[in-house]
């Protein structure tokens, strides 16, 4: 599997829908493709971000991973799994991964122990799910700026604690 890395600068407008940020996305993507050999250690070297403390221009990577895998030996099935360790390089992976035809895809977070505790890394990801959900079954004409970022009970105790 051969992959690379491209950073993306998207202005999110509130009002827009997600529909229209993606069409947005899409095309910021078509005009980064030709730069996609470029390596990354590069651009963070040429950016001097070892002059800011960072190692890595962006803290979230998001992979699309479709590629069958199931392999038969000797009569015997197998699958390939990813094995977690807990030491992403970046804070947050997001993997939409999809290699066996048969499964749905599966959706995965991965945090970097060193920046989220395990508590925090599944709150992460239940707000991510929520908002996936909302979006899944929503108006997609909603605008951004209404979407929730929190979940029904984290709202709940923010804007309304006594009741």
């Amino acid at each position: 599997m051969f992959s690379s890395m491209i950073p993306l600068r998207i202005t999110v407008d509130s009002q827009q829908s997600f529909g229209h940020l993606l069409r947005q996305i899409g095309s910021e993507l078509r005009q980064c493709y030709r730069h996609q050999r470029f390596p990354i250690a590069e651009l963070n070297r040429q950016l001097n971000l070892h002059q800011q403390e960072r190692r890595q221009l962006f803290d979230i990577s998001f992979s699309l991973e479709v590629f069958p895998t199931d392999i038969e030996l000797e009569g015997s099935q197998f699958k390939v799994e990813n094995l977690h360790h807990g030491q992403e390089q970046l804070p947050l992976g997001v993997y939409l991964r999809h290699y066996h035809p048969g499964d749905d895809p599966l959706l995965e977070f991965n945090f970097n122990q060193a920046w989220f505790g395990q508590e925090d890394g599944e709150r992460i990801a239940a707000r991510i799910l929520h908002l996936l959900n909302t979006l899944l079954d929503g108006d997609p004409a909603l605008p951004l700026g209404q979407l929730p970022l929190l979940l029904p009970q984290e709202r709940q105790q923010i804007f309304h604690p006594m009741e």
